[in-house]
């Protein structure tokens, strides 16, 4: 199959807004589609505690994704174990949240807030997702659910369908709040440290104003809401009807090697340096960078 429905366990936002409609990526380029049609996104990542020793593909959540992506691309997959063959590029959207491999902007997922000991999956759709309560029946208030603050998913898994850059789609259709969290940062300008009010005033300001005009209107302070205890979800067991339960290992077992069947050569990767340290294109495309930019790196 190369759709399924998942629900995520309790995951927490580390980056992105579910409300903020994109128009364009990271680095200003529009959105577009084959056919020149603008488009926006609505996108943004939750981190999933991992389960020790368990890779993130036999997790409930990972198994449809690796299920969907074994569908969609069966020449990228070893047929026996279902595993990414070595040398094969594969988007999945998950990262690992333990990572120190630094991205193109030179940033690493272990000192990212939120993400060390997680799972982080990238979800995005062409459209607002439904925004429920924990009980599943009550719309929330709009703008309710920060960065920072705890979710379940309601999401599809689907196939790219692309030619170039095999890969899957995790589309969010519900966002369930669970719990509040500190709220997190997640990009735009940063102004810790600034204080402002104490600098002098330039030539012709003044502080009473002038004749005809009203001054505005002093606002309410904000009052927060107070944030509930929250409980990290790492004995949530999930399970699906008709689908087996993953073993708990280690990583994906290898295929059996037929008596008598030569031995294949070791698969040696080459390593790109960066900083000092070598790291595989797997390893720096899971990390963000692009085919393009690796290609300027030096070889180890």
């Amino acid at each position: 199959m190369n759709e399924e429905n998942v629900l995520t366990p309790v995951g927490r936002i580390v980056w992105g807004d579910p409300y903020l409609a994109h128009d364009a990526d990271q680095d200003g380029k529009a959105y577009v589609d084959k056919n020149g049609k603008p488009f926006v996104k609505f996108q943004f990542g939750i981190a999933i505690p991992k389960t020790p020793n368990v890779p993130w593909e036999q997790e409930v959540w990972g198994a449809s994704i690796m299920r969907v992506a074994n569908a969609s691309f069966p020449g990228d997959f070893d047929p026996a174990s279902k595993a990414l063959l070595p040398g094969r590029e594969f988007s999945f959207k998950v990262q690992d949240g333990d990572s120190n491999i630094p991205n193109k902007k030179g940033n690493r997922n272990c000192d990212k807030t939120g993400y060390p000991g997680h799972w982080v999956i990238g979800v995005s759709n062409g459209f607002a997702p439904r925004y429920m309560d924990k009980t599943n029946q009550n719309a929330i208030e709009n703008n309710l659910i920060k960065c920072g603050y705890f979710v379940q998913l309601g999401m599809t898994v689907k196939s790219n369908m692309s030619q170039q850059t095999h890969g899957v789609y995790l589309n969010q259709g519900l966002v369930c709040f669970t719990a509040y969290g500190e709220e997190i940062a997640s990009g735009g300008f940063d102004d810790s440290g600034m204080v402002f009010g104490n600098a002098a005033l330039p030539a012709g300001a003044t502080l009473t104003p002038p004749a005809g005009i009203t001054a505005p209107a002093e606002q309410p302070q904000y009052t927060p809401p107070q944030a509930a205890a929250v409980v990290p979800a790492t004995d949530l067991v999930q399970t699906v009807p008709g689908v087996p339960t993953p073993p708990v290992a280690a990583g994906i077992p290898t295929p059996p090697v037929a008596a008598g069947a030569p031995t294949p050569p070791p698969v040696i990767e080459q390593l790109f340096n960066l900083n000092g340290t070598g790291f595989t294109m797997a390893q720096l495309i899971s990390a963000g960078w692009t085919e393009v930019q690796i290609s300027t790196l030096p070889l180890m």
